[in-house]
């Protein structure tokens, strides 16, 4: 005779790993002996009516009403979730940029497509923790997701493994979702799985524009949208240039393909009105500038006179496009949102040209000694000195600091708006001590900057930084008293760096934060060998 199972109150004071792998906890302090035999990481146990122990945590606002433009099948978590997503997460995606995709194209598609709607309730699970986290961020002790986000994570990662098995599958569910994978990495963290998710998402959406380009209504599966198809085109670009920012050996994926998206090129093209042709300008005058710098790499800082006359001319070239984009943002501009979008395509457009004029910087070259005869007189031909560039820097950081001024609120976590990346940028290649000072000093604490964005770390950025003004020092210190200490007061973070910044593997600053901290891992190996065989010895 078959017995019954005796039926037992459910214990809820278990510690979170079991609960989420849904088995029973022995409930030892302080790590559970079911976790340790499984050599699993016990996540501890969740502490009931806990009283704030921080002025840096934020409280939820009690939810009397759900903001969700329409009603959501599931449990009242996820509608909650998606409230918070309506309420925060949505307008913080879109800091500075077109909030369309985010406020309004997305939740669409959330509405009709269940995959979508679990990624996005996803996505807001590991913002809300990133909002509410108790206490600043140390790159030292990076944030661990819950075992709730990561069951949700691999959840989605499940659907879409499914959907994309299925004879139905969508290339606007794969396309959307891959964008919000690489934000679900970027929230905890993962910058290397981050840029998989989104090479793979890049791939996929060039194959689709290819496809349409060359059969035309006989591709494989449903099209995207039309109201989609432009602002997701412009997001995975921007994104595209972000990670061939964080890590300068990657190539560019999407707009280095075979088919460049038709973008304009002339900087004159878009009217003043016309934001969005504006950003496919800037975005097609980076991705130039990175291919030129890739392909040339090995022309770094040599002196213009030996450049070979193609290079020289496509260099001239983008010099003077910048110069007559940056001039065409100008004008007033209505409402508040508009103005700070120009503001920050200036900054992005100021920061790419200073790499120009960087390559251009000579002081024995005649202003009218061209390869191409010709070539007419233009805004490029000047020579360009330390202090041209510094002043492009300083422009460039006092935009910064207004476009966080008039943000109209804090933002911790946005995806492409590039300030984090410009504010290292602008400490590692400024010869002047106080706009690196005040570059830091946004990048430490300032409250209306996002602390987080994609790929890049406010902290991270922070320590390298300081790292490196370290080393200078300690330079400094070396050079006192010597004769040959002439420029010693014009070595940038840049050049004290170089042999660190430059270092083979390096993919991103928290790669360079290792090496400030611990050296290569060949000194480390030495070290470790020093290690042993003085404990040999004694």
């Amino acid at each position: 005779m078959k017995t019954s199972r005796r039926s037992t109150p459910k214990g809820r004071s278990g510690c979170l790993t079991c609960k989420a792998r849904r088995v029973k906890c022995d409930e030892a302090k302080p790590t559970c002996q079911r976790c340790r035999r499984a050599n699993r990481t016990c996540e501890g146990y969740a502490v009931l009516h806990q009283q704030p122990s921080s002025l840096h945590q934020r409280r939820l606002p009690i939810i009397t009403a759900y903001n969700i433009p329409f009603r959501v099948p599931g449990s009242q978590a996820d509608r909650e979730l998606l409230h918070f997503y309506c309420c925060e997460a949505a307008q913080s995606l879109s800091s500075l940029t077109d909030p369309t995709l985010w406020t309004q194209l997305v939740l669409q598609r959330c509405h009709t497509q269940p995959i979508i709607r679990h990624a996005l309730v996803t996505l807001s699970a590991l913002y809300r923790d990133h909002y509410c986290d108790r206490g600043p961020q140390s790159p030292e002790t990076p944030r661990q997701p819950s075992p709730r986000s990561l069951e949700l994570i691999a959840k989605s990662h499940r659907q879409v493994c499914r959907h994309l098995a299925s004879p139905h599958a969508s290339y606007e569910v794969a396309l959307i979702c891959g964008v919000l994978f690489y934000a679900f990495e970027t929230l905890i963290g993962e910058a290397e799985a981050a840029i998989r998710h989104l090479d793979q998402t890049l791939l996929l959406f060039r194959r689709y524009r290819d496809d349409d380009a060359a059969r035309p209504g006989c591709r494989d599966g449903p099209p995207v949208a039309d109201d989609l198809l432009p602002h997701l085109n412009s997001l995975l670009a921007r994104l595209d240039i972000q990670a061939s920012m964080y890590n300068d050996t990657r190539p560019l994926v999407l707009l280095l393909g075979p088919s460049s998206p038709e973008l304009p090129s002339d900087p004159t093209a878009p009217s003043p009105t016309d934001l969005n042709a504006k950003e496919r300008t800037l975005i097609t005058l980076q991705a130039r500038l990175l291919r030129h710098l890739m392909l040339h790499v090995s022309h770094k800082n040599h002196p213009l006179d030996s450049l070979p006359p193609s290079i020289l001319h496509e260099r001239r070239a983008l010099d003077a496009d910048f110069q007559t984009f940056i001039a065409s943002l100008t004008g007033p501009t209505n409402p508040q949102q508009q103005h700070q979008r120009l503001l920050l395509y200036r900054i992005q457009a100021q920061l790419s040209h200073s790499i120009i004029r960087e390559n251009m910087i000579t002081s024995d070259e005649d202003d009218d000694d061209h390869d191409d005869d010709d070539e007419q007189p233009s805004p490029a031909s000047p020579r360009y000195t330390d202090t041209t560039m510094d002043a492009t820097l300083r422009a460039a950081l006092d935009n910064i600091i207004g476009a966080g001024a008039g943000a109209g609120g804090s933002f911790s976590f946005t995806l492409s708006t590039q300030l984090i990346a410009g504010l290292y940028f602008i400490c590692l290649k400024s010869h002047d001590p106080r706009t690196v000072d005040d570059a830091l000093l946004l990048l430490q604490e300032n409250p209306r900057l996002p602390r987080r964005e994609g790929l890049w770390d406010a902290g991270v950025v922070a320590k390298v930084v300081e790292g490196l003004r370290a080393k200078q020092r300690a330079y400094e210190q070396r050079m006192e008293g010597l004769q040959e200490k002439t420029d010693r007061n014009l070595l940038r973070l840049e050049d004290v760096g170089e042999g660190i910044l430059d270092a083979e593997g390096v993919g991103g600053v928290a790669e360079v934060l290792d090496l400030l901290k611990f050296g290569s891992k060949e000194d480390r190996e030495q070290q470790q060998q020093q290690q042993q065989q003085e404990d040999v010895m004694t």
